[in-house]
């Protein structure tokens, strides 16, 4: 899988997470990553194995709602997953991603990533119900757009949230979305920040994000292939 042209980082830095819970996982090969989150496959996006340009994306979890362990924020202190939430809506400059970010990357599978500042540029957001699948063809002429994978509902269900982030990305404000991939599959999955992605689509806006990518590259464990996925592939490492 060619990948898409990287944009320059505003604020870059690699971190090693030696304890972190596992709660949020994503592994994958070059033609296809999944996410997981509490040990069970929530949503994948991977070539479909008939062609250079098609892509299939699926939802394999129900869309999480308050208390569901598929729901991230379920597995973090509140007061800490608040305050990291205020600053991602209105956020200040920081010396280190790593303090404000902490109690995201305590919920992170062992294992190396990068976190920068960026902007997602004009994201082509690939939108799947939950137990179906989503073929496109990623055609030449796009590859400069960032693909993404919502985690939650969209389009996003609070018209009002999405309001107010447009009225502060207006004021100059940049409230951060959170993305996720690994580093030889280009397609990201978005952990937070919808209402904000929409907010700025709707300006036609590049959205500002936190981007993590995982590397090295990590396989797909057996267990979380989904079963239209040929096991004798050797893209994937078990």
């Amino acid at each position: 899988m060619t990948r898409r042209r990287e944009k320059k980082a505003k604020q870059i830095e690699v971190v090693t997470v030696t304890d972190g819970l596992g709660v949020i996982s994503v592994r994958g090969g070059p033609a296809g990553a999944v996410l997981s989150i509490s040990g069970e496959p929530v949503a994948a996006d991977t070539g479909d194995f008939r062609g250079s340009l098609g892509r299939l994306v699926t939802r394999h979890t129900p869309w999480p709602r308050d208390g569901d362990p598929h729901l991230v924020s379920e597995w973090a202190p509140v007061a800490e997953w608040g305050r990291m939430r205020d600053w991602l809506a209105d956020p200040s400059p920081v010396e280190r991603l790593t303090e404000p970010l902490a109690p995201l990357l305590a919920l992170l599978e062992p294992g190396e990533y990068q976190l920068r500042t960026t902007e997602l540029a004009w994201p082509n957001v690939i939108e799947v119900e939950p137990g179906e699948e989503r073929g496109w063809y990623d055609h030449w002429d796009d590859w400069d757009r960032d693909v993404i994978v919502p985690t939650h509902r969209w389009p996003p269900p609070a018209p009002a949230t999405a309001l107010e982030y447009g009225r502060r990305i207006i004021e100059g404000r940049r409230p951060l979305t959170v993305a996720i991939r690994h580093s030889q599959f280009p397609g990201w999955f978005l952990l937070d920040g919808h209402h904000k992605l929409a907010a700025y689509l709707k300006r036609q806006l590049n959205p500002a994000c936190i981007a993590i990518e995982r590397f090295p590259p990590h396989g797909v464990r057996r267990d979380e292939l989904p079963h239209w996925w040929p096991s004798f592939r050797e893209i994937w490492e078990f």
